[in-house]
C-alpha cells in the first residue's frame, strides 16, 4: 500500500511539474491566441501554485491542459516564443 501511494504522488509530482512548464511556455508564446482563446479556459489567468495544484491532482483536467497545450504549440508554436524583449524562433517557415 504504501508503495503505491508513493506512485500516485510521485505521478501527481510529475504532473505539476509539467503543468507548471506548460504554463510557463503558453504564457511564452508569441501568439496571443493560444493564450487568451484556448489555455486559460483550462488554467486560469496568473495561475498560482494551487491552481496548478489543483489541475494536476484532477486526472481529466490534466489531461484536458495537455491535449490543450499540445494542439497549441502545433498551431502556434511557428511564432516562437517570446522571452523579454527577445523572440526565440519566429517565422519558422511550415516546412522546417
Amino acid at each position: 500500500m504504501e508503495k503505491e501511494n508513493e506512485g500516485r504522488i510521485s505521478a501527481g509530482i510529475e504532473r505539476y511539474l509539467a503543468l507548471e512548464a506548460m504554463n510557463r511556455l503558453m504564457m511564452a508564446l508569441n501568439n496571443e491566441d493560444a493564450y487568451y482563446q484556448h489555455w486559460i479556459h483550462i488554467v486560469p489567468d496568473q495561475a498560482t501554485a494551487d491552481d496548478l495544484a489543483y489541475i494536476a491532482g484532477d486526472e481529466q483536467l490534466f489531461r484536458e491542459a495537455a491535449s490543450c497545450y499540445l494542439r497549441c504549440v502545433r498551431k502556434y508554436g511557428r511564432d516562437g516564443l517570446a522571452i523579454g524583449s527577445a523572440l526565440y524562433g519566429g517565422g519558422v517557415p511550415d516546412d522546417e
